[in-house]
């Protein structure tokens, strides 16, 4: 709505509502998909201005259900990226958890507590703990590197689920520091990216960097 009405319904053009989207990632095929935060769901924008739900629910709200797309629950996700195979991959902040939107539009938590529990902990699948992951991005070998907001710290994920402390530290703690990964320090980080190279970049959000 080029009036900023707040809203949620899918739709064509300026028809359509969004409560607060906060990131957006292209699809293969030319879409656009849309992070809702506080929609709780993750919206695709076809070519031609089409809105349409693409998992999660308008009517139901916040949750932290997996399964397929209409019956998945979010809450606030803020992050979204697309792997090289289609498969959409979610920051779902407030489930403290990186889930993931397979091309049939089944939903499944690849990291983190499926319960909403935060934390911090390296390890496979739901052994990991984050702590309000904010954005999300995927290298063409389908590792995802995750923007680990309240750890102060940035995440690596493997295309199995695997978790580990790419840069920053692994008890919380925040700070201003350069050099090695494990002594690099970052305050609520926000946002991160992927350049050609494989050179991960991070907006350190309370470090204005």
């Amino acid at each position: 709505d080029p009036g900023g009405e707040l809203g949620c319904e899918d739709g064509q053009g300026t028809a359509a509502r969004f409560y607060q989207p906060s990131a957006v990632a292209m699809d293969c095929d030319g879409s656009v998909l849309v992070a809702g935060g506080n929609d709780h769901c993750i919206r695709k924008v076809a070519p031609d201005g089409t809105v349409s739900t693409l998992a999660g629910s308008l009517d139901e709200g916040a949750g932290s259900t997996d399964g397929p797309s209409h019956l998945a629950r979010f809450d606030d996700p803020q992050g979204v990226a697309v792997d090289v195979e289609g498969n959409v991959l979610v920051a779902d902040t407030s489930n403290h958890s990186t889930r993931k939107i397979a091309r049939d539009g089944v939903v499944s938590t690849l990291a983190g507590s499926a319960e909403g529990e935060s934390g911090h902990a390296d390890g496979a699948g739901d052994a990991a703990r984050f702590d309000y992951p904010c954005s999300v991005a995927v290298d063409v070998d389908g590792t995802i590197v995750v923007a680990d907001h309240g750890n102060h710290c940035i995440r690596k994920v493997t295309p199995e689920g695997v978790v580990s402390t790419l840069a920053g530290p692994t008890d919380g703690s925040d700070g201003t520091a350069n050099g090695p990964a494990s002594t690099a320090r970052f305050y609520n980080p926000e946002d991160v990216a992927i350049d050609d190279n494989g050179n991960v970049l991070v907006g350190d959000s309370y470090n204005k960097a």
